[in-house]
């Protein structure tokens, strides 16, 4: 992405990038394993025909062929590996991820829980120590300017003090991708201020005040704060300083899974938002739409990963699996 551009405000932008980025080189690799369910095949296919991505599905061959005559998915770009089950589907699809620098995954109909188990399996050699994994949520608010980052929002149960940085730290990383100069972001709580009786508020406030004392001037971060106070035109800084001019958060940070989740879910299907998920932090992004997506968000999680894949800051720190890096407990 041009540095001179601005940010990113629209998931239709990050096709269009995504787009742009993959005709300056190659059909990125996606995989799937194991088979989808025709949703999400609906999703890969509207990924296939926008020129974003060539496809290796893996799993139950027959089936997926079937799949693919049913909803006229043309076989061009698209690989069809036989495997039995769901378990060495997800490790030969890490298998090919490590023989190449233009891949990333999608899971196919497997529960996540299941996907991410074989696939830190010690057969696959896909998790490094070095990984801290988390899911992020990019949403296009109706009426409203540029995308909401949310996180995480599926992958990380109880995050820890630390946990909560590396979170932080993949949610930032990824709106650095979209061209984000200045960031603001809300670790959001039921109320503004740290209480001896909440232990989320006080991990918030330890998060914060570690993250702001870094000294990086383009990133602010308030918590805790309550979720209609984070989106308030004036939000952040709450205190206004010379560096970032006040605004509504760009990432809102959830105390653990089951708000981050339900939180996600209910933008998506009581709100009827668009988005675009995807797993940050480790060797390749991972495309992780919720069983609940349209096809369309399908495609919008395929087209962000693809960018985020693409990316140069992304090339430089995790150029193969093989790379080693700071360890970060999770």
């Amino acid at each position: 992405m041009d540095s001179t551009a601005g940010p990113v405000s629209s998931l239709s932008q990050i096709h269009q990038l995504a787009i742009e980025a993959v005709r300056a080189t190659c059909r990125l690799n996606l995989i799937v394993a194991p088979a989808p369910d025709r949703n999400t095949m609906e999703g890969i296919k509207l990924a296939v025909e926008a020129g974003l991505v060539k496809v290796t599905i893996i799993g139950d061959e027959a089936a997926i062929r079937e799949m693919m005559s049913e909803i006229d998915f043309s076989k061009k770009y698209v690989k069809v590996i036989n495997k039995e089950s769901d378990e060495d589907s997800v490790i030969h699809a890490t298998t090919i991820g490590q023989k190449s620098e233009d891949v990333f995954f999608l899971p196919g109909q497997i529960s996540v829980p299941d996907y991410f188990r074989h696939l830190f399996n010690t057969r696959s050699n896909f998790r490094q120590r070095s990984d801290f994994m988390s899911l992020v949520g990019v949403m296009e608010r109706p009426g409203e300017d540029g995308l909401t980052l949310v996180s995480d929002v599926g992958l990380v149960p109880n995050p820890t003090v630390e946990q909560g940085i590396g979170i932080l730290k993949n949610a930032v990383k990824l709106a650095r991708i979209l061209g984000k100069k200045t960031i603001r972001v809300g670790l959001l709580a039921f109320e503004d201020d740290p209480s001896p009786n909440s232990p989320t508020t006080v991990a918030e406030s330890m998060i914060s005040r570690y993250y702001n004392e870094k000294g990086d001037a383009t990133v602010c971060v308030e918590g805790p704060i309550r979720l209609d106070h984070a989106l308030k035109p004036d939000a952040i800084p709450c205190i206004p300083i010379p560096t970032m001019e006040q605004g509504p958060a760009d990432i809102l940070i959830a105390n653990n899974i089951h708000v981050g989740n339900s939180m996600y879910k209910a933008m998506v299907t009581l709100c009827k938002m668009s988005s675009a998920p995807v797993v940050m932090g480790g060797c390749v992004p991972i495309a992780l739409p919720s069983s609940s997506e349209s096809a369309s968000n399908i495609t919008n999680s395929i087209a962000l990963a693809a960018l985020v894949r693409r990316h140069p800051t992304f090339s430089l720190d995790k150029p193969q699996m093989a790379i080693r890096r700071k360890p970060v407990n999770q």
